[in-house]
């Protein structure tokens, strides 16, 4: 079994993820299937982790789920959901997503040791994806950067990366991983 603890230790807020997942699947007219997730520059923003993805995608297919987990840790239904089964869906992946985040903490109990170790993961993460070729400015001011995370224009390197094919994706999330909450 996956120690949830050091899981948790990693992850950004999920309730960011649940929500966004929520909002995509309530966009599905009747008779459309919502496809499952891949990587994009909409998913770059949140922490995704290989042992959180597969916590969730457990917890999912215990729930009755056929659940996919990409490299990265994200993951999504394995064929898409009926919009009649999204509130179902939704539900199921609240119901999952408590434990592990029940014991996040948000950005307002961020320590300013967490936020200077998150601007230093930021920044080098910022030069290695420049190094991979990918144009990203330079990073704020710690406190401009702190400022920004908080409010609702937060700065991350991987919001300049653009829409990737599932492989270049891989490829920079392996060479260049995201910033996350220790």
């Amino acid at each position: 079994m996956t120690n949830l603890s050091s899981i948790v230790k990693r992850l950004v807020p999920l309730t960011l993820a649940v929500a966004s997942l929520t909002l995509a699947l309530a966009s599905c007219t009747a008779e459309e299937v919502e496809p499952a997730p891949t990587p994009s520059a909409a998913s770059a923003g949140l922490e995704r982790d290989q042992e959180w993805g597969a916590a969730m995608a457990e917890c999912l297919e215990q729930e009755g789920w056929d659940v996919e987990v990409g490299s990265d840790g994200s993951f999504g239904p394995a064929n898409g959901i009926p919009t009649s089964q999204a509130g179902q869906y939704s539900e199921a992946v609240d119901a999952c997503a408590e434990p592990l985040s029940s014991e996040i903490p948000t950005l307002d109990e961020l320590t300013p040791q967490q936020w200077a170790d998150l601007y230093r993961q930021e920044s080098g993460t910022a030069e290695c994806l420049r190094s991979e070729g990918i144009e990203v400015p330079e990073i704020p001011s710690e406190a401009v950067f702190v400022d920004q995370y908080q409010g609702t224009d937060p700065w991350t390197s991987y919001g300049f990366i653009g829409d990737l094919d599932e492989s270049t994706w891989n490829k920079i999330n392996a060479t260049c991983p995201q910033p996350y909450i220790q």
